[in-house]
């Protein structure tokens, strides 16, 4: 049962994503969330300095097939791009499914959108309504959130003047090995 809603929330996942960062954009309702955000003076200051990134176009390349098996009981891990998703406010969302023996156990994505209210918000609104705890290492503002089974890793990277919203989502009580694949994927981002 909990493989059919996993696979539910992961496959509807990244649309909900693309629309949640749409609508935690320009919205900061001032509710207190524990999603912290990470860069400091010193940080902002060599991202600053730093040449642009190129944006994501794609999902899969973000997965580091060879950590998987070091984090989860998996022997093969394959990968598969799900088709881009556009919605309103020019946010496109990709999505990768990362399945083991034919089983889907994580989607990793992202979403990519015009820089509009703050990394905090947009990281509430990947939540989805799940209570933020902070995590370090996968953005300016990064967070975990349990729901209906469904643990949600998600951190907002800002490259190119643009937000890029890092999401990974597997089993809630995959929290660790959730937070290491996303600080993976947002490094090459």
């Amino acid at each position: 049962m909990i493989r059919l809603t996993l696979r539910k929330t992961l496959v509807t996942g990244g649309v909900a994503l693309a629309l949640g960062m749409v609508a935690g954009c320009g919205t900061d309702d001032g509710a207190e969330e524990s999603v912290v955000p990470e860069t400091t003076g010193s940080s902002a200051a060599a991202t600053a300095s730093a040449p642009a990134a190129a944006l994501p176009a794609a999902a899969c390349p973000l997965v580091d097939t060879e950590l998987l098996p070091t984090l989860f009981e998996v022997s093969a891990p394959r990968v598969q791009e799900n088709d881009p998703v556009t919605s309103a406010g020019s946010v496109t969302t990709y999505s990768c499914d990362v399945s083991d023996g034919g089983e889907l156990f994580l989607t990793v994505g992202t979403s990519v959108g015009p820089k509009s209210g703050s990394a905090e918000a947009n990281v509430r609104a990947a939540l989805e309504g799940a209570a933020g705890e902070p995590v370090s290492g996968v953005g300016e503002a990064a967070a975990f959130g349990a729901k209906d089974g469904v643990g949600t890793v998600a951190g907002v990277k800002e490259v190119g003047g643009k937000y890029v919203l890092v999401f990974v989502h597997g089993a809630a009580d995959d929290k660790e090995q959730l937070v290491e694949v996303a600080r993976s994927a947002a490094s090459k981002v």
